[in-house]
């Protein structure tokens, strides 16, 4: 089984309120450019998961408790996102996608899944669009502003944490500011899920 590399950025997860599983559901290496090709490149992004029960496929108003947290380290964020919000939006909103499809209910799921992308890549691109909310959240014990989206099945959120790192939110069953967020001193209580 893999063992996580060394990061060199604060990793964050659902506070010590949270009574569940919690998994590691994965990282991420910038992608090289064709001239670092034979180049290790460090880890820009770690995913932790959350969750209570399961989610039942095609059961809306009944899935389980699921919160993806993706902490995404500014000064390495990947090419393909050189602004770190935008990176973290885009985290956040791709695990909405995922968790929203697990939960509909209809038989076009592929055209639902189709819009949501689009709607995922238009939103990640245009965090002033006035469909992303501002929420209060607990992040380390103070409070922050984070840009929520919500949709019938589930939710995105994106929090500016300072210097170091954003972080990309998605869950369902719960509501976003029912946890506050901390730092993760010690990734051994979260399960390697890959």
């Amino acid at each position: 089984m893999p063992a996580l590399p060394a990061v060199s950025f604060p990793v964050y997860g659902l506070s010590s309120g949270f009574v569940g599983s919690r998994g590691l559901g994965l990282w991420d290496r910038r992608q090289a450019t064709s001239q670092e090709k034979d180049i290790v490149l460090p880890v820009f992004r770690v995913q932790l998961l959350h969750s209570v029960g399961t989610v039942q496929s095609g059961q809306p108003g009944r899935p389980a408790m699921v919160v993806k947290v993706s902490t995404i380290c500014k000064r390495l964020a990947d090419w393909k996102h050189p602004a770190p919000l935008q990176a973290a939006a885009s985290a956040a909103l791709f695990g909405l996608s995922e968790l929203a499809g697990f939960q509909y209910p209809g038989e076009d799921q592929q055209a639902f899944l189709n819009e949501l992308s689009e709607r995922a890549d238009r939103l990640s691109a245009n965090l002033d669009s006035k469909e992303w909310l501002q929420l209060t959240v607990r992040v380390d014990q103070t409070t922050q502003i984070g840009m929520l989206y919500r949709t019938e099945l589930a939710w995105a959120l994106v929090i500016d944490v300072g210097e170091l790192v954003a972080l990309g939110v998605s869950g369902c069953g719960v509501e976003p500011s029912k946890y506050g967020f901390a730092r993760i001193d010690d990734i051994g209580a979260y399960e390697i899920l890959f």
